[in-house]
């Protein structure tokens, strides 16, 4: 896995491109985001990143509401949005997405951190992995 403690993290995403298992290029919208990719690709997971824009219409002129997950594991159809914590203005808005699309989208919502703040081990990424992938 990915160090995210790592002293050059701007140099790990200085290079903001990364490939999945078939070698498809995608760029990365930070570290997070690296690291789960890393995990998946360790695990010969096949992902696409921000593969569909969702939009849920509220009946009026403009556009609604728009959601783009950021991971599709197309094997087991499901959608993960990468977080660092469980607080902040962009938790908040993922969490109000993800209810909102909950009856269209197969999604989940990963925390980097513990309750603690603690950044999680590989272990304990590889452990929600595998609770939440039931591959078809």
């Amino acid at each position: 896995m990915i160090d995210l403690n790592h002293e050059s993290q701007k140099e790990l995403t200085k290079n903001r491109q990364f490939a999945n298992i078939k070698g498809e290029q995608f760029e990365m919208n930070g570290l997070y985001e690296l690291a789960f990719a890393d995990i998946l690709n360790s695990r010969n997971i096949y992902w696409i990143k921000n593969a569909e824009k969702f939009t849920i219409s509220n009946g009026t002129s403009d556009d609604g509401m728009q959601y783009v997950p950021d991971f599709f594991i197309p094997d087991c159809n499901l959608w993960i949005e990468i977080k660092g914590s469980r607080r902040g203005r962009h938790v908040t808005i993922s969490k109000l997405k993800i209810k909102a699309f909950k009856n269209i989208l197969n999604v989940k919502l990963f925390y980097f951190r513990n309750n603690l703040g603690n950044i999680k081990s590989q272990e304990q990424c590889e452990e929600w992995l595998d609770n939440n992938l039931t591959i078809e």
